[in-house]
């Protein structure tokens, strides 16, 4: 059996991966920021991150918080909530500003690649951090060493992320700036929502026979704003923007 350890190491070496590959980026994409102002937004992107991957852990198991102890439920966290956290406050941190030019595209890869390496720690330890798949007879049931086969749903998202990935690079230059990023974020949270609906959940709503977790709730919002919220947040942006 793989020690619970080693999806630690693999979401810092994820962490590590997607800065330094972002740094390249960087010498390679033209940034409107200034290494100041890209600082200052990465600082409130992972405040708001922390916020809201915790927060959003943590809702997904809020029926048994009250037998977790405080380790526990500190290391309650999905990536979906960091996600719509360090959005939400990149956005208020360049309303604060005055800036209104996009600041994801260059971080597309990067997140990408964060993704796929954290999901091999997750594959590698699903049992222990409550990443597997249901249950499932299918072709494609993988066995997580104890003996019953599961959705592969770590598996498959990293093979649906690099697709994405290798559409919108080959794509970008028929793409305004700031849409690769709302598509790739589009794009996973569409991912996330049908992924999820193979994995047991802790916390969901039912309606008849149909089931939506938490989580899932919070992917549809997050889908749904970056394919038609960003308009109106760029508007905003835009507008103070001009009156500076």
């Amino acid at each position: 059996m793989i020690p619970f350890f080693v999806h630690g190491a693999f979401e810092y070496l994820a962490y590590a991966t997607a800065y330094w590959v972002y740094l390249r980026q960087r010498k390679l994409i033209a940034d409107p920021y200034t290494a100041n102002e890209r600082t200052s937004l990465f600082l409130a992107a992972a405040i708001g991150g922390v916020i809201g991957a915790h927060a959003l852990g943590i809702c997904e198991v809020l029926n048994q918080v009250p037998s977790m102890s405080i380790f526990e439920i500190s290391q309650q966290k999905t990536i979906v909530g960091g996600i719509l956290g360090a959005t939400l406050a990149t956005e208020i941190a360049k309303y604060i500003r005055k800036r209104d030019q996009s600041t994801g595209d260059l971080l597309v890869v990067p997140i990408a690649v964060a993704i796929i390496i954290g999901r091999i720690g997750c594959h590698l330890v699903a049992l222990h951090d409550g990443t597997y798949g249901s249950p499932t007879d299918g072709v494609f049931g993988y066995d997580h060493g104890d003996g019953i086969l599961r959705h592969p749903t770590s598996l498959i998202e990293m093979f649906c992320v690099s697709i994405v990935v290798l559409v919108l690079s080959l794509t970008k230059r028929h793409i305004r700036p700031g849409d690769m990023y709302r598509y790739f974020m589009a794009s996973y949270m569409g991912i996330r929502l049908g992924l999820d609906a193979l994995k047991p959940s802790a916390v969901s709503f039912s309606y008849g026979t149909a089931h939506i977790s938490v989580l899932q709730i919070a992917e549809l919002i997050g889908a749904l704003y970056f394919l038609f919220g960003t308009g109106i947040v760029a508007s905003i942006l835009s507008n103070r923007a001009q009156r500076s």
